[in-house]
């Protein structure tokens, strides 16, 4: 998180750790805002090994009702299914 956040773009930023079938988890991270997943990933070459830097970037969703933060649990359920759709 902290490497992604050095980036002046980046607002706020929150990685997770998602099921892989090859590795056990891999990380994915969420962001604000979407600065597209090839920028940020470029940015981080060379500063992070390669195994650290997240596979997908995503949006933070928007928060429900009542929410202060954008519960963990849904981030996960985002990443989940999007890795799981063909």
């Amino acid at each position: 998180e902290r490497a992604i956040l050095a980036m002046d773009d980046i607002d706020s930023c929150l990685v997770i750790a998602v099921p892989d079938e090859r590795y056990g988890r891999r990380p994915v991270a969420f962001v604000s805002p979407d600065l597209g997943s090839a920028y940020i990933k470029t940015f981080l070459r060379g500063k992070l090994p390669s195994f650290s830097i997240p596979d997908r970037f995503y949006s933070f969703p928007d928060l429900e009702p009542g929410e202060v933060k954008v519960p963990s649990e849904r981030l996960l359920d985002i990443a989940k299914r999007d890795l799981s759709s063909p």
